[in-house]
């Protein structure tokens, strides 16, 4: 009896996929019996990602993938073996080590941000499904330290201490915003020897909040690409009654803008 197709070979596709399942284009693909071996085809992924050849017999196969633009660039791209059937296949790229894939954009993004907010500048990492630093001082002048308790028990004259800030971002929700959350409890400090509001405590890793406006949401908007460019205002401060006998104030710099670049 005579061998009948698909047993004997056929038309073939290969769909290259990345992020969220999005085709690629512009994927340079090459396929071979064997590892290092000569490739019996190669070609380009087209606009739906797709590259057709000839498949002699199901089974499995030599990938190498390959590219030199953005944001192909950021995926992990190589040789890898993978069972091909006569007919259709999806081979998937994962992000290239350094990126994360997030649900809000077709493209990777690098998996170290870095925020920068009163000319002091934080780095987020990647976790999970978001970017967060490791609390870290608050370097400018007159913040005060609210002794590690996130409630004042006593107002001094001067701010003296360390007082430590925790940033959270999500992933984006499109390629122009991001959201997330600044960890503060807004407390206005009266410094007696300027006879005013001075600072602006934040709540240290320590304390774990217990009411909203301890975290506060922080929204941006900008670019989220190749290069991130995002902005946004620090918020200025939380509802009264979330301090008993305090006025909640400003962070005492002179922008309160918040920045985060890749």
């Amino acid at each position: 009896m005579g061998c009948r197709w698909p047993c004997c070979g056929g038309n073939t596709t290969l769909t290259v996929e990345g992020c969220n399942n999005g085709p690629l284009s512009g994927v340079s693909v090459a396929i071979s019996t064997t590892s290092g071996g000569t490739p019996f085809f190669a070609g380009v992924t087209d606009a739906s990602g797709q590259v057709s050849f000839t498949l002699s017999a199901s089974g499995v196969y030599y990938i190498t993938t390959s590219a030199s633009v953005w944001p192909l660039t950021a995926y992990a791209l190589g040789t890898a073996s993978k069972y091909l059937a006569i007919g259709g296949n999806t081979l998937l790229l994962s992000a290239a080590s350094g990126y994360v894939c997030c649900s809000g954009v077709s493209f990777p993004l690098p998996t170290t941000l870095y925020l920068s907010i009163c000319s002091q500048l934080f780095t987020l990492t990647f976790s999970g499904s978001s970017w967060s630093n490791v609390p870290s001082a608050i370097t400018t002048a007159g913040v005060a330290d609210d002794g590690g308790a996130c409630t004042w028990s006593g107002y001094p004259a001067t701010t003296t201490g360390t007082t430590l800030v925790g940033f959270s971002l999500s992933c984006p929700t499109s390629a122009t915003a991001m959201s997330g959350f600044v960890t503060t409890s807004a407390l206005g400090h009266y410094n007696s020897v300027t006879g005013g509001y001075d600072a602006f405590a934040l709540c240290p890793s320590s304390c774990s909040p217990t009411n909203s406006c301890l975290t506060t949401p922080l929204s941006l908007s900008g670019t989220v690409g190749q290069t991130i460019s995002l902005s946004g205002t620090m918020p200025a401060s939380v509802p009264s009654s979330c301090v008993s006998g305090l006025t909640p104030y400003a962070l005492p710099c002179a922008s309160q803008t918040v920045t985060v670049t890749n």
